[in-house]
């Protein structure tokens, strides 16, 4: 019977992805801010075979050369090639940039949910997600950055921190009452924190919130 029931949910999953899919590739923002960001990820990955040059060595000789068939987009103070630094800098921003979006969506569904199930963290889990947010996201992460040091683990933790508290409030407002679900599903605490509750609604909340920090 759970086989059974189990094919059956992954056939009406798979038709469901497939019209996301579909309706995603209509929208035209969507299609070139995909396009865009699948570029710059390519451009990363294929650096050394784009520009073979070291993002590192100086040549004062060539500095502040303007942009030419050699250097596509010129030289700096210290002759270093721009383009190639560029494309190498690019690696680390996509790489924060998706840590971030995933530790920051993940921390976000857990805690929302929680205090969505748990009445008597609810409140002091969103008075502390109040206190984060006065703060602006900005001047809160370059805090936390110079506290930790210059280094882009110390980015990523402080990004992640500064964008929990917005994604928190938006699972909060979307995760299944308890009371309600429970008394539906009459299933264990456990089973029913699990398998109730509008979780498509929350996920899709979810993924798009870490998106600002991109």
């Amino acid at each position: 019977m759970t086989d059974v029931a189990f094919t059956a949910a992954a056939a009406a999953v798979a038709p469901r992805r497939s019209g996301v899919l579909r309706r995603l590739s209509r929208h035209p923002a969507f299609v070139v801010g995909f396009s865009i960001i699948l570029l710059l990820a390519l451009c990363a990955v294929l650096a050394p075979l784009i520009s073979p040059i070291d993002p590192s060595a100086m040549k004062v000789r060539f500095r502040f050369r303007p942009p030419s068939s050699a250097f596509w987009f010129g030289t700096d103070q210290f002759g270093r090639d721009i383009f190639t630094r560029v494309l190498y800098g690019a690696r680390i921003s996509l790489l924060a940039g998706f840590a971030v979006c995933v530790i920051s969506g993940l921390c976000s569904a857990a805690i929302g949910v929680i205090a969505a199930q748990f009445r008597k963290l609810d409140g002091a889990i969103m008075r502390l997600m109040d206190a984060l947010m006065s703060f602006p996201a900005i001047l809160l992460a370059l805090g936390i950055a110079a506290a930790l040091g210059p280094r882009v683990s110390s980015v990523i933790i402080a990004l992640t921190v500064a964008y929990i508290p917005a994604g928190v409030r938006i699972v909060r407002a979307a995760a299944p009452e308890p009371c309600v679900r429970w008394t539906m599903c009459r299933q264990p605490k456990s089973r029913a924190l699990l398998r109730c509750g509008s979780w498509r609604d929350i996920y899709c909340r979810i993924a798009s919130a870490p998106c600002w920090c991109i």
